[in-house]
C-alpha cells in the first residue's frame, strides 16, 4: 500500500441487498429499514414491507422483482413516475397472467399503474421472454422460491447474465437448490429456505464514479474497502476498462487502491450491453481525457431513469462534445473545451449527475438536482469533496 492514501467510501451493492430483502419477504422475516441505505433499497423495503399502494418512483429493479412477488398479494397497487412507466414490463406481466394472475390496468395495458386482482396459481414451470431485461428472469426465480415443488423457468436468453447469477447466489445462500442448463433454470428444496447469511458486498457501480474523479488527480492514490475481488457484479468490468485509460489498481484483501497514471489512449471501442450502467461514467471519462469512444450494445440506455444518450449529449454540448448514433454505434465526437458556466442538467438521473460532476471538480457548477445521487450513492458529495481537496 502506498504511504499516502486518500480513503474513500462506497455504499453496499443495491442489487444484492434488494435480493436479500426479497428472501426476507418470502420467509416473512423481519428486517428493519436502515436510513443509510441508497434510495432504491429503501423503495424495495417499502414495496415488500409497506402498505397496499407502492410508489416505485424511478426504481426499475425493485419494480420488476417486486412485481412477481406482489402478484401474490391481491389489492396491491403499483405505480411510479413517468420515466418508470416507459420501461418494459409487458413480458413479465404476460407470464404472470399465464400463471393465473390477474391485474387491473388503470391507464394502459401492461403498464403502470396497475392493481393486483388475483394471485398466480401454483406452478411447476413457466417461460419468460427476457430479451429486454434479465430482471424478468430474476423476478420469476424469486417467485419460484414461494412454491412447494420443483419449478423450471425457461429463458429465451442464450447466456446467463451477471444479474441472474446474483439472484441465483442469493437463492443458493438461502438454502434452496438450483441448477442451470441450456437456458433452463430449476429450483427445489424450498422447504429448507432460510435467511441468507452471505455478507453484502460494496458496490462496483458506485466505484466507477470515484475512478472518474481520480482521473482529475493524476498520481494520487485512493483506496476503498469492502469490495470482493471475486465478485460476480457486472460492473466489476470497470476495473478492466479503466486500466485501458491508465488507471493502476492494487488489491489487498478486500481493499482496492487506484491511481491514475496519464497515458495516451486514442480510442476505445466497447460492447457495453453487459455493464450498461457504466456507460455515463465511461462517456464522461473519455470526454475528460480526450479519448475517442465507440459503444455498441447501448440501446437500453434510452430506457433508464432518463434517456441517458440524450441526457449525456445535452450536457456534453457545452463542453464541445456530441453523442451520435451511427450504424448501431454510439460515438463520442468533438474536443474538450472549458465551459465558462458549467451547468449539469440532472434529468432526475443519479448516474448523469455523478458522471458529469467530474467536469465540476475544479470549477464552480450548478445542478438542478444534486440530491438525486441518493438513489444509489447517498454519500457521493462527501467523497467528491475528499477528492477535490486531495490536491
Amino acid at each position: 500500500m502506498p504511504n499516502t492514501v486518500h480513503k474513500l467510501h462506497i455504499p453496499i451493492n443495491k442489487s444484492q441487498m434488494i435480493r436479500h430483502l426479497a428472501m426476507h419477504f418470502i420467509l416473512k422475516s423481519e428486517i428493519h429499514l436502515n436510513p443509510q441505505w441508497p434510495d432504491d433499497i429503501k423503495i424495495m423495503h417499502n414495496a415488500l414491507f409497506g402498505g397496499k399502494t407502492i410508489d416505485f418512483k424511478d426504481a426499475g429493479t425493485p419494480l420488476r422483482l417486486s412485481t412477481a412477488l406482489l402478484s401474490q398479494a391481491p389489492g396491491t397497487m403499483l405505480t411510479g413516475n413517468k420515466e418508470l412507466m416507459k420501461r418494459p414490463l409487458k413480458p413479465l406481466l404476460q407470464t404472470l397472467e399465464h400463471l393465473g394472475a390477474r391485474f387491473s390496468y388503470h391507464h394502459k395495458d401492461y403498464s403502470l399503474p396497475f392493481t393486483v386482482i388475483k394471485p398466480c396459481n401454483p406452478f411447476t414451470s413457466c417461460t419468460i421472454d427476457d430479451s429486454k431485461s434479465s430482471q424478468f428472469t430474476s423476478a420469476l426465480l424469486l417467485l419460484a422460491c414461494t412454491q412447494n415443488q420443483k419449478v423450471r423457468v425457461y429463458s429465451k436468453a442464450e447466456t446467463q447474465g451477471n444479474y441472474v447469477k446474483q439472484t441465483l447466489r442469493a437463492i443458493d445462500a438461502a438454502g434452496i437448490q438450483t441448477a442451470y442448463k441450456s437456458s433452463t433454470y430449476e429450483l427445489w428444496n424450498q422447504e429448507n429456505m432460510r435467511v441468507p447469511k452471505e455478507p453484502i458486498e460494496k458496490d462496483f457501480s458506485s466505484l466507477v464514479f470515484l475512478l472518474n474523479l481520480a482521473l482529475a488527480r493524476p498520481h494520487k492514490t485512493f483506496g476503498v474497502s469492502g469490495l470482493n475481488p471475486q465478485s460476480i457484479q457486472a460492473d466489476k468490468a470497470a476495473i478492466a476498462l479503466y486500466k485501458k485509460l491508465g488507471m493502476d489498481f492494487t488489491w489487498e484483501e478486500d481493499a482496492l487502491f487506484f491511481c491514475y497514471i496519464p497515458q495516451e489512449q486514442p480510442k476505445i471501442k466497447l460492447d457495453i450491453k453487459s455493464c450498461i450502467d457504466l456507460a455515463p461514467a465511461l462517456i464522461a471519462a473519455c470526454a475528460f481525457l480526450g479519448t475517442g469512444l465507440v459503444l455498441t450494445g447501448y440501446e437500453n440506455l434510452k430506457y433508464k431513469e432518463s434517456n441517458r444518450i440524450q441526457a449525456m449529449h445535452e450536457n456534453l454540448i457545452q463542453l464541445g462534445y456530441q453523442l451520435q448514433e451511427d450504424k448501431n454505434n454510439l460515438v463520442l465526437k468533438g474536443a474538450l473545451k472549458k465551459a465558462p458556466h458549467l451547468n449539469i442538467g440532472s434529468f432526475q438521473d443519479h448516474r448523469i449527475v455523478m458522471a458529469m460532476s467530474l467536469f465540476g471538480l475544479d470549477q464552480a457548477f450548478t445542478c438542478d438536482n444534486r440530491a438525486c445521487v441518493s438513489k444509489s450513492f447517498p454519500s457521493y458529495w462527501a467523497e467528491f469533496e475528499t477528492v477535490k481537496n486531495s490536491i
